[in-house]
């Protein structure tokens, strides 16, 4: 879970990609708020597995180094990133060069599709695929599909970005 909670937080920076009308710039400033709040369903699926993997939750962001991950079920559980992410450390944020990105626009609906070309990301991910609300920029969807099979999807819902969130909250306990 850690590894995929810093993986999604190095993910936005990728995305400052040339673009002819400055969409992705766009995008990046969209989904990176001074605050954030949001509820958050999760659902991995592994050829490993009987069953799909099945969560849900609340995360708070505060820029800009802040995040609490809130899992409120099957089992309550909190991850808090208080500008000290552990998975840093052997994980350099990826660059232009480390992302094929693509897009396209539907109704209502931006769509982004991110292959991997740095090779631990590779090892990771087969591809990444992000959907945005085309008014607001704001990525509600975000599908990571693994080279052995393995899926997993989150969806953002009920997305506030000028929350007003205390600082206790990011406090480990």
């Amino acid at each position: 879970m850690k590894r995929l909670l810093t993986l999604l937080l190095v993910l936005l920076p990728s995305l400052m990609l040339p673009a002819q009308d400055n969409l992705l710039q766009r995008l990046l400033d969209a989904n990176t708020p001074d605050a954030l709040k949001a509820t958050f369903t999760m659902q991995r699926h592994s050829p490993m597995l009987l069953e799909d993997i099945k969560a849900d939750g609340v995360v708070y962001l505060k820029a800009p180094d802040k995040i609490r991950w809130e899992l409120l079920r099957p089992a309550p559980k909190v991850t808090i990133f208080n500008g000290d992410i552990p998975s840093a450390r052997r994980l350099t944020l990826p660059k232009e060069k480390d992302f094929a990105c693509s897009w396209e626009e539907t109704d209502g609906e931006l769509l982004l599709v991110l292959i991997p070309l740095r090779k631990d990301f590779k090892r990771m991910f087969a591809r990444i695929v992000l959907h945005a609300d085309k008014k607001t920029l704001l990525i509600h969807d975000v599908r990571l599909f693994g080279n052995d099979g393995e899926e997993t999807f989150i969806k953002f819902s009920n997305i506030t970005t000028d929350a007003d969130l205390p600082l206790e909250l990011f406090i480990k306990e």
